[in-house]
């Protein structure tokens, strides 16, 4: 028994930071913020966080999504009521400067996709922030989405930010 309790003794001191240095360890949590930005006249956008509505009106019109997250994501969207709606095309772009960008954020990548009642993944990408909040200018991407509604009423959609670690 004595023999183990020397052990113990004599590995302690090679476990521990040198005298007069502090070791802080920890891991940062996935997070991430989506948010409207911009929207054609007509189309309605509610809603920020985790998910954003879409309120469609018929014909083709795009909106734009303001993405902040410290991780991989996808999003997704499912078509909660109305004519069917189809993601037609999108495109990505800094938000406001790239200082607080991570280096692959602008490569996210925007698939065409008709929407159903089932939530279906149309964008993902890379880690998107390198620092800030969700008040930093230049820590976000702007999504540009166009979508296109058959008509004759209005079509609702919702977009949810999925995070991937």
């Amino acid at each position: 028994m004595r023999r183990i309790v020397v052990l113990l003794l004599v590995a302690i001191p090679a476990l521990t930071a040198p005298p007069g240095t502090i070791r802080i360890t920890g891991q940062i949590p996935c997070a991430g913020y989506l948010a409207p930005a911009d929207a054609e006249p007509g189309l309605l956008l509610v809603g920020s966080g985790t998910a954003v509505s879409i309120h469609a009106p018929p014909g083709r019109t795009s909106f734009t999504l303001s993405l902040r997250t410290n991780c991989s994501y996808r999003l997704v969207a499912a078509q909660l009521s109305g004519a069917g709606l189809q993601v037609v095309e999108g495109a990505v772009s800094a938000a406001g400067g790239g200082a607080h960008l991570a280096a692959s954020a602008l490569q996210a990548s925007i698939a065409p996709v008709a929407l159903g009642t089932a939530p279906t993944a149309f964008a993902s990408g890379h880690r998107v922030s390198n620092g800030g909040n969700n008040r930093t200018v230049d820590n976000a991407i702007l999504l540009r989405i166009v979508v296109e509604s058959n008509g004759p009423e209005e079509a609702v959609a919702n977009v949810a930010l999925e995070l991937v670690p």
